[in-house]
């Protein structure tokens, strides 16, 4: 095996969302919509009914993604409405990548293919990336590399992270926008909120290898 263990998301990245929105008459007030990334929780017949957002806002899902395993989490693109302090109704929902980060073998070939980045930012226990992406029609394999846990001068450490892609040689025909969220819970034994950071490194297209701190 060239990886510690089979780790990365392979997609074949998709154009269009789970859309779930009714069309409503022109002359109605549109509603307030909310574009985030949410966890979303099944329940016994694979509802995801539960949808909790990064600033830990629990929310009953009106018109839930069914089809799901049951009592799972998942990670969500969602494009919703507050129907009131306590239910949602889903216009779009789209999965998003989302895993931990694992370590390569020492023998193991890394791809850092080139991407966009539209957006970082933290959210709850995550590393949240917006990303475009040039394809035509290969499957692209999507990951987060652990790159060790480093000390600076000051004493603080850092997590240091890589995002893993792999483009198969695709052809950059046209863009595709993919969301993607890195857990860092496996860390939270290992460093402190507030005083250690993230060193998040994304190879870019314009850019090259380019690396963003952010607060653990």
């Amino acid at each position: 095996m060239s990886l510690i263990r089979d780790f990365v998301l392979t997609v074949a990245i998709v154009t269009c969302a789970v859309v779930l929105l009714a069309c409503d008459d022109d002359s109605d007030t549109s509603p307030a919509y909310q574009l985030a990334l949410v966890d979303f929780e099944t329940d016994s017949n694979g509802s995801a009914k539960t949808m909790i957002t990064d600033d830990n806002r629990h929310y009953t899902v009106v018109n839930p993604v069914n089809g799901l395993k049951a009592d799972t989490t998942y990670r969500y693109a969602t494009f919703y409405t507050e129907e009131n302090t306590t239910d949602v109704r889903l216009a779009t929902a789209s999965p998003a990548l989302c895993d931990s980060p694992l370590a390569f073998d020492k023998e193991a070939t890394v791809h850092t293919s080139p991407v966009n980045l539209v957006a970082i930012w933290r959210g709850s226990h995550y590393v949240n990336l917006t990303l475009h992406i040039l394809r035509k029609d290969k499957v692209h394999t999507f990951g987060f590399i652990d790159r060790g846990i480093s000390t600076g001068q000051s004493g603080c450490q850092f997590l240091n992270i890589d995002l893993y892609h792999d483009d198969a040689g695709d052809i950059p025909a046209f863009t595709s926008q993919v969301y993607a969220s890195c857990n860092l819970m496996p860390y939270y034994s290992k460093l402190t909120a507030g005083h250690d950071s993230i060193r998040f490194t994304i190879n870019q297209y314009d850019k090259g290898s380019t690396s963003y701190a952010l607060p653990f």
